[in-house]
């Protein structure tokens, strides 16, 4: 086979190779100029373009045998919102998010803010605390645990970066008290590779809604199972 071939070759005209050489040698140059200009150019731009939703971001109701929530009816399973319903006037609620990674990134540090029309209304952090912490620390206090603080606006901050691969969750959960009824989203800020970017919710929301009612009545639903999640007066 490999005779037959040379034997070809020697029979085309030296003008012939020549040509079939620069044929091979333009095609070549065309596909590591494409390569080069997809690794330096569209693959960097696409990737920045993607970090400014590198995660998307949930509300949970946890299983009633895990941590009484009081402010929602509970059941045995754990369920997935983007709208949570919550008492007005209310301390000591707790808050629980989770962010799903969508693929591998480096998270610098996290920044959640509550937004509405008036931001003298809005719902307060008080301090990070996870109640399914089985070692360590299950309360961590702005001004007494390192990397979490409370700026002038009343977002809550937690420092440090962290590597994230696509399908991990990051949970995290606050003791907030509310005020004045109305919707208010809960924006999440996740800057990851020099990328200002914010988790999304499961339809394309910039943030999660939190609605605050006087005396709840709007049910929640579950975004994974359908579930019709009632809410339930707290005792002050």
């Amino acid at each position: 086979m490999a005779v037959q071939l040379w034997d070809r070759l020697a029979a085309l005209s030296d003008s012939k190779v020549d040509h079939y050489l620069l044929y091979v040698s333009t095609v070549f140059v065309i596909l590591t100029t494409f390569a080069y200009c997809l690794r330096e150019f569209v693959y960097p731009s696409y990737r920045r373009w993607r970090l400014k939703k590198p995660a998307r971001a949930y509300f949970i109701i946890t299983s009633k045998d895990r941590f009484d929530l009081k402010y929602a009816v509970q059941d045995e399973h754990e369920h997935r919102l983007e709208v949570l319903v919550l008492p007005s006037h209310t301390n000591d609620l707790l808050l629980h998010v989770v962010l799903e990674a969508k693929f591998a990134y480096v998270q610098n540090y996290l920044e959640f803010v509550f937004e509405g029309e008036d931001g003298h209304a809005k719902p307060l952090f008080n301090y990070w605390h996870h109640p399914f912490v089985k070692t360590g620390d299950i309360t961590r206090k702005p001004g007494e645990y390192p990397g979490h603080y409370i700026d002038y606006n009343d977002n809550y901050h937690i420092d440090g970066a962290r590597p994230m691969v696509k399908g991990q969750w990051q949970t995290s959960a606050f003791k907030i008290t509310t005020r004045d009824p109305g919707i208010y989203y809960l924006k999440i800020c996740t800057p990851a590779d020099g990328v200002d970017g914010v988790a999304e919710g499961t339809r394309g929301a910039i943030g999660l809604r939190v609605r605050v009612e006087d005396h709840p009545t709007t049910n929640m639903k579950c975004l994974e199972h359908g579930d019709v999640i009632k809410p339930q007066p707290v005792a002050c």
